[in-house]
């Protein structure tokens, strides 16, 4: 437990350098799909984890490596198991279908970009007054590839 540190944030993908900039980035480690959905009108009621049952669960394409109560959104992580910088164009396209399939829940589109930080569970969110807590976590790992699904593209 972190409780200690306020705002805390790390990197969800990893850095050759002590710079925050994509020519920095070594490697692709997670998509995390940041739900500001207090933003919207019609689930500014709901807690994170009403949110994540009721209206987005259902829809996800694979079952994530663990869904987040950043403390007033909702962050779905879905780690990788090695993802090579090289599958930037492809993890951006991914990111992107994703963004337009949940943008109605409040999937923020500034929090698509590869340097993306995002709140350590067990810190403190000021804003929120309350700590990051993690609502589920399984033990997945997954290709990049095996989002390619999504992706709105046909053999034929």
């Amino acid at each position: 437990m972190i409780d200690e540190l306020e705002e805390s944030y790390f990197s969800i993908n990893s850095f050759w350098r002590d710079r925050k900039q994509t020519d920095d980035i070594r490697h692709l480690n997670a998509f995390a799909l940041d739900f500001d959905f207090y933003k919207k009108r019609r689930y500014r009621s709901l807690t994170p984890k009403e949110m994540y049952e009721k209206y987005i669960k259902a829809k996800l394409p694979l079952e994530p490596t663990a869904v987040v109560d950043s403390g007033r959104g909702l962050y779905v992580i879905y780690a990788f198991h090695h993802c090579s910088i090289e599958r930037l164009a492809l993890y951006r396209a991914i990111y992107h279908q994703f963004q337009c399939q949940f943008e109605q829940y409040g999937m923020d589109p500034m929090a698509t970009n590869v340097t993306q930080v995002i709140r350590i569970p067990g810190s403190y969110n000021v804003k929120a007054d309350k700590t990051v807590d993690i609502i589920d976590s399984n033990d997945t790992e997954y290709e990049l590839t095996d989002f390619c699904a999504i992706l709105p593209y046909s053999y034929s």
